[in-house]
């Protein structure tokens, strides 16, 4: 009864490890995902700065990195990472 014990205890801690490396390698996934959005927001930033014109005036540049996007990418990993946390609370329920 002891060797089923600990062997029980031994898959549980390798299904946890698992576990924790899939959310780890989720949440990487998404931050290289989030940065990458970061940096064509930047180009599309550095292509509107302000540049001359004919007239020799400025044209104003669109403020495109707003509030918006980034809030947009945290509650993208709040909802996923919430889904993670169910999935898993179900599947040890059982």
């Amino acid at each position: 009864m002891q060797r089923e014990i600990e062997a029980l205890l031994a898959a549980y801690l390798e299904d946890r490890q698992r576990e924790a490396k899939l959310v780890h390698d989720l949440l990487t996934a998404l931050s290289v995902s989030a940065a990458g959005r970061q940096r064509m927001f930047d180009a599309i930033k550095a292509a509107v700065e302000p540049t001359a014109s004919p007239a020799g005036g400025e044209i104003e540049r669109a403020d495109v990195t707003n509030g918006a996007a980034i809030a947009s990418i945290v509650d993208d990993l709040t909802i996923s990472i919430g889904g993670l946390r169910r999935a898993r609370d179900a599947a040890f329920k059982h």
